[in-house]
């Protein structure tokens, strides 16, 4: 049974459903006299033959109003003419399209520009009893459909059928996101109806061509497209608006995805077929008004592939399906962000109908860039398509001000899999460890080729020990199969190149060779420090600057690649001489300064060789020819070098650079004063302002820029600051300034509080002489008054600031706590026969309820009264959570009028099992036995009673009876004085 509940997300859901468009750009829109926007019907089974029909209907607030009653006609295959019946309204109007925040539109204000959409559901209760196999078909008509730019007028006429001969109980696929769209000429954009089969049953998309007729044998007239632009022909397959045909329906989905051409309004009929094991249950449509707007840019959010590296128990298929076996937990992420940084996005999925028990976790609300990431415990019922639909609303209401949304289809498909771990590469006489998960039992065994089976320590397990002699593939079989395969591999011998030495500069080839020959070989030098090529068996050693000893890592190649497991090492030492190296000097000298330099002398590790060492130009060196030396440069300094000799070696040279620079003046200019909160520049001077230097204001972590001459400081609190300027070469000079920074702290804000979904409260501030009160939504006044009405549908942080008569600003804040929605789920419905009690049970996230009517109840305040009424009654709880947020369900104590009784037509005294040791009479309600006697097959008497709740263990005189067909005499009165009288034959099965 199907309930429409309070929904905890109600606000959230109303945003989602909120496509709005700028109230100057639709302010030419003419008001139309009709009305209808959009509908669909649909069925819901609520006992024996009985369903229940309902017509959602979308009606443009711009038109006439909509019906108070709407007329259902219904006819089968078997017969049954066109019959119409009345449908009165049960829910409505409820605005689907609320617009930006302080944009009215014609739902809210009859005169407003911007047109505003609602819905209204009718429903009737038809019983089909009359044709139960028969294929009924359902439909509604409105007049009249709002004027298409691109679609022919008529009457919006909305059909659904259904198969009883398939099955007598079925519920209608029900679409949970809310029409109507918008979308940007231009802009790619993507939709998804939301379709849901609560029965599990398969379902399948096409869009079709819309329908209007009335009241009459079925023959609907197909409504013409019209208006469409030049080298355009509309169709419903993939141009049903004007998108060049760039239409496409994904038929497994039902997800949307189009870029429209040109500005108008248009219609897409959806058609969603169900099917239960490969045959046809029946088809609801939906049609759905497109409204095109020009002149729009919203930040475009690309289609969102699931983030393949956060897969955890699935993977990823070539359609692009999440695969899972069904009794896994999986779990993925979704990554979805807009090109428009100025984006505020707001995430909303089906997840609680297409995945039960399913849980989705949101990083980035709010923001340009929204990371979905999703986790369900999957049952063995799990199994099949499963289409989440995830919707994102840029709720930032930039120009031309539409709540753009965006809407992304993952198909997720969960079957019984078995998944094989461990494939990899042993030397002979190893174990492998192997590991299966997934699929119940793990049955083993391996592919021609290999090693036998029994080269495993178990069979069947999960995790067997494998020690094979021969490359084999084993293979594991549970709900599917999967391999592993374990290659072999021989231990390769090598011969590598002696040790050697070399200069800086110089080279050295190495080489290493490995046998067996004709075996292929992978092979690794480390490190890879001066080599030409790592991954060769002769690289050459280039310029080297250290003594070196390099590892070579050769490893075999097996079937599936290199064989880690057998690789084997060596190793060559290259010693080099490597030359000298300068300690730390000051490179950059003001006026009259010197710097001394000092080096090491670092001669081969191996023979202790060092150089000798002449630096040029001679001139300020002292003295020229030593490592270690003075420099005293002219200005404006210049570069020496140091040239390092040895025989038979290539010589090795540093040149170095010695810069002399003017000291700077800086003056960091007069100190200052701030209000806290507020900012100021910064003003220093330096002479000579003739250099580039780079400049430090410390401390700098109140400013905008603490690099630049003359910063923007924002600090809190009193303090020196200082400004160092450096020229390129590091002469430097610094100056302090003083800014005294005065307190503000004036505002008094009345506090945080706690609402329930939907509710709204005040908040008022005090101390200041103005106010700006921010964010810019679920907020009754943003401008400069003293008190405002908020209703957020999340918890939320408001700000106000205020200035004082200085001038000065202080902020405040107000946190105001969404509460969790409550839900409550009563159950379904419950048959009882006469003496007989049930518990009822609400479940969800309440702690207070009252249930009513009070009649046949145990207790009408605690979650699970014991209910025995008279006769049948529907009870209805009235629940809230432990912070006061109410909710309501209802559940129907079906009362039978007369009790039952029977009798299992076998049974095995004897067999130990619990189950049929004993033939005794089953009885539903109370039952007075008047008689019950057991006959053999020659007419002897062998048991009987008038004790109902005794039983015959198959015995006679205290002996087993032998097997065979027994008769019986059942003679009873019901507690209503109905007689009963019942013969039959029970078989003894021994």
């Amino acid at each position: 049974m199907m309930h429409y509940k309070p929904n905890p997300n109600k606000r959230l859901r109303q945003l989602f459903l909120t496509f709005i468009v700028l109230c100057g750009m639709l302010g030419s829109l003419e008001t139309r006299a009709s009305h209808a926007a959009g509908g669909e019907v649909l069925y819901e089974h609520i006992s024996g033959l009985n369903y229940r029909i309902l017509f959602k209907f979308y009606r443009d607030c711009g038109g006439i109003s909509a019906p108070t009653a709407a007329q259902l006609c219904y006819s089968n295959n078997m017969g049954l003419n066109p019959t119409s019946v009345s449908m009165p309204k049960v829910s409505g109007p409820n605005i689907v399209s609320n617009g930006c925040p302080n944009f009215q539109n014609t739902c809210l204000n009859p005169n407003s520009p911007v047109p505003g959409y609602e819905e209204h559901i009718y429903e009737v209760t038809l019983n089909l009893a009359s044709h139960p196999n028969a294929t009924w078909r359902f439909w509604v008509y409105v007049s009249a459909r709002n004027s298409m730019d691109w679609m022919q007028g008529g009457l919006l006429t909305i059909d659904a059928t259904l198969d009883l001969s398939v099955t007598t109980v079925d519920n209608s696929p029900y679409f949970s996101v809310k029409p109507v769209p918008y979308c940007c000429v231009g802009v790619p954009f993507t939709f998804n109806n939301g379709a849901v089969d609560v029965n599990g049953d398969s379902l399948y998309f096409e869009s079709v061509q819309p329908i209007s007729m009335s009241c009459s044998p079925w023959s609907p007239q197909l409504l013409n497209y019209t208006g469409f632009p030049p080298g355009q022909t509309g169709n419903p397959l993939n141009n049903p608006i004007p998108t060049g045909n760039t239409f496409v329906l994904n038929s497994q989905t039902g997800a949307i995805s189009f870029t429209p051409t040109n500005a108008g309004t248009g219609v897409i009929t959806i058609k969603c077929s169900s099917y239960r094991n490969g045959q046809l249950i029946g088809h609801v449509k939906r049609d759905i008004q497109v409204v095109v707007v020009a002149n729009c840019s919203p930040g475009v959010v690309p289609p969102a592939p699931v983030d393949s590296t956060s897969l955890v128990n699935a993977n990823l298929d070539s359609l692009g399906q999440v695969k899972a076996c069904s009794g896994d937990s999986l779990a993925f992420c979704v990554k979805l962000g807009s090109t428009d940084t100025g984006a505020v996005l707001v995430p909303y999925s089906n997840i609680a109908v297409a995945m039960p028990g399913g849980v989705i976790n949101y990083t980035g609300t709010f923001t340009d860039s929204i990371t979905a990431c999703v986790g369900w415990q999957t049952s063995l019922q799990s199994t099949g398509l499963h289409v989440l639909v995830l919707t994102l609303i840029d709720s930032s209401c930039k120009p031309p001000g539409i709540l753009y949304t965006y809407t992304f289809s993952i198909p997720v498909f969960i079957d019984s899999s078995i998944k094989a771990f461990g494939d990899t590469i042993i030397c002979a006489g190893e174990q492998a460890p192997l590991l299966a998960i997934g699929g119940g039992t793990k049955y083993w065994s391996v592919l021609p080729g290999g090693s036998p089976v029994s080269s495993l320590s178990c069979n069947p397990c999960n995790n067997p020990i494998a020690t094979p002699t021969l490359p084999t593939y084993y293979v594991v079989e549970g709900c599917d199969r999967d391999t592993v395969f374990v290659d072999i591999a021989a231990v390769p011998t090598l011969v590598s190149t002696r040790d050697t030495t070399t200069c800086v500069n110089g080279s050295v080839q190495l080489s290493v060779s490995a046998s067996p020959v004709g075996q292929t070989y992978d092979y690794s030098w480390s490190p890879s420090n001066f080599l030409s090529n790592a991954t060769i068996s002769n690289p050459v050693v280039q310029n080297p600057t250290t003594c070196q000893t390099y590892v070579v890592t050769v490893t075999p190649y097996g079937a599936t690649g290199p064989l880690a497991a057998c690789a084997v090492q060596d190793t060559v030492v290259v010693d080099v001489l490597t030359g000298f190296s300068l300690n730390a000097y000051d490179t950059i000298l003001c006026d009259g300064e010197n710097t001394a330099i000092t080096g090491v002398d670092a001669p081969s590790s191996c023979f202790g060789r060092q150089y000798s060492y002449t630096w040029t130009p001679t001139v300020g060196v002292n003295p020229s020819n030593t490592l270690n030396t003075t420099i005293t440069p002219t200005v404006p300094g210049g570069s020496y070098s140091v040239i390092a000799s040895y025989p038979g070696c290539p010589d090795s040279m540093i040149t170095i650079s010695v810069i002399m620079d003017p000291v700077p003046v800086v003056d960091a200019g007069q100190d200052r004063e701030m209000c806290l909160g507020d900012t100021i520049h910064l003003n220093s001077t330096v002479f000579p302002d003739t250099i580039p230097y780079t400049v430090t204001w410390l401390p700098g972590a109140d400013m905008d820029n603490n690099t630049a001459r003359n910063p923007v400081y924002r600090g809190k609190t009193t303090q020196t600051l200082n400004v160092k300027y450096v020229t390129p070469n590091g002469c430097e000079d610094d100056d302090d300034v003083l800014i005294t920074v005065n307190n503000v702290d004036f505002l008094q804000l009345n506090g945080d509080r706690a609402i329930c979904p939907g509710d709204t409260t005040g908040l008022s501030v005090l101390g200041g002489v103005s106010y700006v009160w921010s964010p810019n939504y679920f907020i009754s006044d943003t401008g400069n008054v003293t008190s405002v009405l908020v209703y957020p549908p999340v918890s939320q942080q408001y700000q106000v600031i205020g200035r004082d008569i200085k001038g000065c600003y202080d902020t405040a804040t107000a946190n105001v706590v969404v509460y969790p929605g409550s839900v409550v789920d009563a159950g379904e419905d419950v048959t009882i026969y006469p003496g007989e009690s049930v518990m009822l049970y609400a479940d969800g996230n309440c702690s207070l309820f009252d249930w009513f009517p009070p009649s046949g109840l145990s207790d009408t305040k605690v979650k699970n009264p014991v209910a025995q009424p008279t006769a049948t009654t529907r009870y209805y709880v009235n629940a809230q959570t432990e912070n006061g947020c109410p909710t309501l369900d209802s559940v129907t104590v079906i009362v039978s009028n007369e009790s039952l009784i029977d009798l299992p037509n076998a049974f095995s005294p004897g067999s130990g099992t619990s189950v049929n040791d004993l033939l005794q009479i089953r009885r539903r309600g109370e039952v007075t036995l008047k008689r019950w006697d057991i006959y053999n097959r020659w007419g002897e008497k062998v048991f009987t009673t008038n004790d109902i709740d005794a039983g015959w263990d198959g015995r006679f005189n205290n002996k087993p009876q032998p097997l065979g067909t027994y008769v019986y005499v059942i003679e009873a009165e019901t507690s209503t004085g109905k007689r009963f009288y019942k013969q039959g034959n029970v078989t003894l099965v021994r």
